[in-house]
């Protein structure tokens, strides 16, 4: 009952125009425009909620750090939506861009400003707003790569001081010599002082003796460089190529 007399206040509420209630039609605040750059935004109608209509106004942030969005509300204290704000379509379809006109939407090049003062004077916040995110992120993704370089030399650094441990190992006759203590003394007091269990012995000893078994156990259903589903992104094939040749 409680929840019940709830909700009918608030929908009383929504049907009163009061000064803190909705009031559908009515400029929002500063930066409100009427909405005249996505006339196909639906949004539920107020007070009641009933059907939908196009937003009433719309506020565009040029600064959201995912890329430009607009806001769009029926009215002054009425629930607002957030979108990313893209170009619109051009009304006949259009080839792809060549290199030289990706060029042109390029940031802090001699011929950005012309870029820019051209955008102003279109008045199409919708091409302005896709500049933007355009040059947003290039400049994310070339800050990835390089972030991606500092990563991959220092897995490459761990992968060749790994690979020094094999030979070390391989120089100390280390498999040989704990094979041959391990097959030697299994049925004895090996692995007492460690508390080495009869079944742990007994399934670590199938795993040794198992001439197909040569690879450490899957932890990873895919690998998160490639998406292959035959190894853990650590054994990457492509992450563990030699730097020289990729430069």
């Amino acid at each position: 009952m409680a929840l019940e007399e709830a909700e009918r206040e608030q929908r009383e509420m929504l049907r009163t125009p009061t000064p803190d209630g909705p009031q559908p039609g009515v400029k929002p605040g500063v930066g409100w425009v009427v909405n005249q750059i996505l006339p196909d935004w639906k949004l539920p109608n107020v007070p009641d909620g009933n059907g939908t209509s196009t937003a009433a106004f719309v506020l565009i942030d040029m600064t959201d750090d995912d890329g430009p969005s607009v806001l769009g509300t029926q009215g002054k204290n009425c629930p607002t939506s957030c979108r990313p704000l893209r170009a619109a379509r051009a009304r006949f379809p259009q080839r792809p861009y060549t290199r030289k006109q990706r060029f042109l939407f390029a940031e802090d090049e001699k011929h950005s400003p012309l870029v820019d003062a051209a955008l102003e004077d279109l008045e199409d916040s919708t091409l302005k707003a896709e500049v933007i995110r355009h040059r947003l992120f290039v400049s994310k993704m070339r800050r990835t790569a390089r972030h991606m370089s500092h990563l991959r030399r220092k897995f490459l650094a761990y992968q060749e001081e790994a690979w020094i441990t094999h030979e070390l190992l391989a120089n100390a006759n280390a498999a040989f010599r704990i094979t041959h203590m391990i097959n030697s003394d299994i049925g004895g007091g090996f692995g007492s002082g460690a508390r080495l269990s009869h079944r742990v012995r007994l399934e670590g000893m199938d795993i040794l003796e198992d001439p197909w078994r040569e690879e450490p156990t899957r932890r990873e259903t895919f690998c998160e460089w490639c998406r292959r589903e035959d190894h853990d992104t650590g054994f990457c094939h492509f992450l563990r190529l030699p730097l020289n040749i990729l430069v």
